[in-house]
């Protein structure tokens, strides 16, 4: 990556993440501690961010909030971003969540540190003040030479998990994928090494090219409660559909999906198939949670857009099993018609 790439890239992640230099935090001694009383949820299709907020946000007592909304607030479900022959089937969950947090009932607080002991210390001093705290890490090295209740062990990738306990050198999260599930009171739930976690948050940074080794979102409850205006929910909603085109190689929404439809070199690869069955499945939730959420006629419309999207992802992939690629790419291109709609429909209930 060029000197002018990384530039952009670091001035992006400090104005988006909005960051915060871990503070100096008492020394915690006390050996154990468990936030009590914490839902355990996750879902088989992966939406790990969404699933622990969800998990805060009924720990803190919205227990209305479900998963349809969660995505609805941060908008990941809702697009597609391109970049240099790659394709991610949403946008960038630390950025998006800074936005939804007033919508969740949430003040989310992203702490970065290039100390190890500090690091760990904080997630400690959190813990012990009944906060849960989400951490991105690389679930490989958690879970490399084991096997888990919840899943296999991956290669590299960022997921997020929320952690709610330790005891002596040992931290203790709940899996936010691999399998649907919700537990009233999630119990202690699974352990890792101090060590282990420390090394799979630096793997991530690393990755990501971020400018500190380690970092965690402490979730707390806001006290102003939950925001209910939805239009700049809409207007953002809106944006990530419709898409936009930055510096001539970063697409977004729409114009994303068309760009990788006409690169039909792209359609057979596992990414792609992997996102695609992802859309199949979030925009059928989207569809569910939008004839529901929205009284308005547009409500339904929309509904009826999302429920296409997904019946014709399903169809694209099935295509391109047959390996007719041409196939898929039409099906794509009419996809990003459909959520192009979407967007417009956004547009107008965001005035």
């Amino acid at each position: 990556m060029s000197f002018i790439a990384k530039f952009f890239m670091k001035k992006y992640m400090k104005e988006a993440y909005k960051p915060k230099k871990l503070p100096k935090l008492p020394t915690i001694s006390r050996k154990e501690c468990f936030i009590e009383k914490t839902p355990w949820i996750s879902y088989k299709v992966s939406y790990c961010f969404a699933s622990a907020l969800q998990m805060a946000c009924h720990y803190y007592g919205e227990k209305w909030i479900d998963l349809g909304y969660v995505n609805f607030t941060l908008g990941w479900t809702y697009t597609w971003v391109y970049i240099k022959n790659i394709i991610l089937g949403g946008g960038d969950p630390l950025e998006a969540m800074p936005f939804a947090a007033p919508y969740l009932g949430l003040s989310i607080h992203y702490y970065t540190t290039n100390s190890e002991e500090a690091f760990l210390n904080a997630i400690k001093y959190f813990i012990s003040e009944r906060k849960p705290v989400l951490i991105e890490l690389n679930p490989e090295i958690v879970y490399r030479g084991k096997e888990s209740e919840t899943r296999e062990p991956l290669g590299f990738s960022a997921h997020a998990e929320l952690f709610i306990g330790y005891s002596g050198e040992n931290f203790y999260f709940y899996e936010t994928a691999g399998e649907d599930k919700y537990l009233e009171e999630g119990g202690e739930g699974i352990e890792v090494k101090a060590e282990d976690l420390a090394r799979a948050v630096e793997s991530v940074t690393k990755q990501m090219m971020m400018s500190w080794k380690y970092h965690l979102h402490v979730l707390e409850k806001c006290g102003e409660g939950v925001l209910r205006d939805y239009k700049p929910i809409y207007k953002r909603l809106s944006e990530l559909l419709i898409g936009s085109v930055y510096g001539g190689w970063v697409y977004l929404g729409a114009k994303a999906l068309r760009e990788v439809a006409s690169k039909r070199e792209m359609l057979g690869s596992n990414v792609v198939k992997f996102w695609l069955r992802h859309a199949v499945d979030s925009r059928r939730r989207n569809s569910v949670f939008l004839r529901e959420f929205i009284e308005e006629e547009q409500g339904e419309v929309l509904s009826e857009l999302m429920e296409e999207a997904s019946s014709l992802y399903s169809t694209a992939l099935k295509k391109i099993d047959e390996r007719d690629l041409e196939g898929a790419s039409r099906i794509l291109f009419k996809i990003a018609e459909l959520e192009e709609r979407a967007g417009k429909i956004f547009r107008e209930l965001a005035k």
